[in-house]
């Protein structure tokens, strides 16, 4: 089974938790990226901030490698949580490659977290 891991990570930690899952599932890395002045401010304004952009439904403009997503078997996602939801730059992913994956706050999909790396 072709596996991916994208990953979007703000402080390097789950960037390091995506590397060592990569390599235990023997899965390809992809990391995914905002500009650098978007999230450059505190915890807390970044939370803030994150919070209007779910609210908004203004999700930032993120960057990635192009790759073929259909040639994976299974694609994991991995991001860090603010204020109770996955960092906002995932669900830019998962909107930009899964047209409607989340397109309402009432209409969450299933998230499962796995922590065993």
């Amino acid at each position: 089974m072709k596996k991916l891991i994208a990953h979007y990570s703000w402080s390097g930690t789950t960037k390091k938790a995506a590397q060592k899952l990569a390599k235990k599932e023997g899965a390809d890395l992809l990391e995914i990226t905002v500009p650098g002045h978007v999230y450059e401010l505190g915890m807390r304004q970044v939370a803030d901030l994150a919070i209007s952009q779910l609210e908004n439904k203004e999700y930032p403009v993120i960057a990635h490698d192009q790759v073929p997503l259909v040639s994976y078997d299974q694609i994991i996602v991995a991001a860090p949580v603010w204020s109770g939801e996955p960092a906002v730059p995932a669900y830019s992913f998962l909107n930009a490659n899964f047209p409607g994956f989340y397109n309402s706050m009432s209409k969450k999909p299933t998230i499962t977290a796995f922590f065993d790396v």
